[in-house]
């Protein structure tokens, strides 16, 4: 993993790992880590390293029997969303390194998530026997899943406003009625 200056300074290798893959490197909001996967135990695990190069690198995760998808950090920075290859989406908090199951899909992978501006709501997108997709609210709080709308359209990258009053999200509607 590698941090690249926008103006002047060094190009830094904030892993120095040869021979391991590491992928889906991201910066958490308050700019002082950088999140990623490495299959340096022979299977992928979710890491951390601080992003300025100074400190230890810290593993997350330690079951990893899946194949994961790209992590996201909440706003607070203190914890992260990820799926996996069992049609399941969890979130952890960096600290305590306790992944929280959220929900599990039966047709495929839940590949939209997001968070709210709060880092107390999970969006995210789960496909349906008809295969649309809903969308769902998870909250942390209450550890509680809500149907925000049916499969009956398809619906999928929900992400809330700044400020988190709305939640935006795309939806195929068009429904092409033919006549006759």
């Amino acid at each position: 993993i590698y941090t690249v200056p926008a103006e002047k300074g060094n190009i830094r290798n904030l892993t120095e790992t040869p021979g391991i893959r590491e992928r889906d490197a991201a910066w958490s909001p308050d700019g002082k880590w950088i999140a990623y996967f490495s299959d340096r135990t022979g299977e992928y695990e979710l890491y951390i390293t601080p992003q300025d190069g100074m400190g230890k690198e810290t593993r997350i995760t330690t079951d990893g029997t899946m194949f994961r998808l790209p992590p996201v950090w909440s706003p607070d920075s203190k914890k992260l969303l990820y799926a996996d290859k069992s049609l399941r989406l969890f979130y952890v908090d960096i600290d305590s390194k306790k992944p929280v199951l959220i929900d599990q899909g039966k047709y495929f992978d839940v590949r939209f998530y997001s968070w709210s501006p709060d880092s107390q709501w999970v969006a995210y997108a789960k496909q349906d026997a008809n295969q649309n997709r809903a969308i769902y609210l998870y909250s942390l709080a209450d550890k509680k899943i809500s149907a925000v709308t049916s499969s009956f359209t398809d619906n999928w990258n929900p992400v809330f406003d700044p400020a988190g009053k709305y939640l935006y999200f795309f939806s195929n509607r068009d429904y092409n009625e033919v006549l006759g």
